[in-house]
């Protein structure tokens, strides 16, 4: 099955926190791709389609989390394909800025690696 998007998007694994709205019921999984429009979302507990999630993700500096909100548009044994919803200028700048951390390239030395 082909999808034509219209957003590129952007590998990486980035732990994600997600809720029906409900912050009593938060579930994990980690954000293997994403776009300024939406996500696929590995996780064991997939919310079922048409689900409106709050989405957490922590960008590298920032003091605080980002909370995007998404719909599931499906989901399979893998996870769920989320489309994001009011994407304003903060949580665009958030995803540019994990894309960013996870195509930059990691210099580790030996040191950092025993630590």
């Amino acid at each position: 099955m082909r999808t034509e998007r219209r957003l590129t998007r952007f590998a990486l694994n980035a732990p994600i926190e997600f809720n029906l709205w409900d912050p009593r019921k938060n579930f994990f999984g980690f954000v293997t791709d994403i776009s300024i429009g939406g996500a696929f979302i590995e996780t064991a507990f997939p919310a079922l389609p048409s689900s409106d999630l709050a989405l957490r993700m922590w960008p590298w500096g920032w003091g605080e989390e980002v909370v995007v909100a998404g719909v599931v548009r499906w989901r399979g044994a893998a996870g769920m394909g989320v489309q994001f919803v009011s994407v304003g200028p903060r949580e665009a700048r958030a995803i540019r800025e994990l894309v960013a951390d996870w195509q930059r390239p990691r210099d580790l030395s030996r040191d950092q690696l025993t630590s």
